[in-house]
């Protein structure tokens, strides 16, 4: 079993907008860098054996609602979450080919409502997930509590943190799990349809 060591992400102290925090997720510790003082660790994933990190950013835009963008396995299981103006390191297998992101308002929903998700690419590292709100035009907005994904580049992802005000948060998968419990029904219909769907485009 290989040993991983912590890794972490290395940013000049800037300022931040206030963010919702979505159940699972707290705000993040800044911390000192050892080997270089003038460096802050403002998000760290914990290095465990057949596990990797994953940079997901999501900067807010005059598009953006409340509601965040939930990641789960293909089991339902909470791997993490971001809210608008918000940006999260997170740990997942090294063997994980795709995770499932969901809306918050869709978990919260009632069964039988009509649900939307998407399945996302996990690509391989330095690079990440970039969500944005949906917009229809450069002039209309969607509802703002969804957000489409993209892979992007480590340089892209930079880009984005450097010119957007971003607030670091960090996971707690207990208490991430336990929401997704008290919704664990909805959750798993959610997912059941995106894949029958996916089944019967399938040629």
């Amino acid at each position: 079993m290989r040993s991983v060591g912590v890794v972490a992400a290395l940013v000049f102290v800037q300022a931040c907008l206030p963010a919702s925090v979505q159940p699972g997720m707290v705000d993040a510790v800044p911390r000192v860098h050892d080997g270089e003082p003038s460096l802050v660790e403002l998000a760290r994933a914990p290095g465990q054996a057949e596990q990797r990190a994953l940079l997901v950013v999501y900067p807010r835009s005059w598009c953006s609602g409340t509601a965040s963008v939930v990641l789960v396995d293909e089991d339902g299981s909470f791997v993490g979450a971001v809210a608008p103006g918000t940006a999260a390191l997170l740990s997942v297998p090294s063997d994980a080919r795709s995770l499932f992101a969901i809306s918050s308002v869709e978990i919260a929903a009632p069964l039988h409502a009509s649900s939307e998700l998407s399945k996302v690419v996990l690509p391989a590292q330095p690079a990440g997930l970039l969500f944005r709100s949906r917009q229809w035009s450069n002039r209309d907005c969607a509802t703002g509590q969804y957000a489409d994904p993209a892979t992007a580049s480590k340089a892209e992802l930079e880009a984005v943190l450097a010119e957007e005000e971003i607030r670091w948060i960090e996971p707690r998968r207990r208490e991430g799990q336990a929401w997704l419990d008290a919704h664990r029904d909805r959750v798993r219909e959610v997912i059941a349809t995106a894949e029958s769907e996916d089944d019967a485009e399938a040629p």
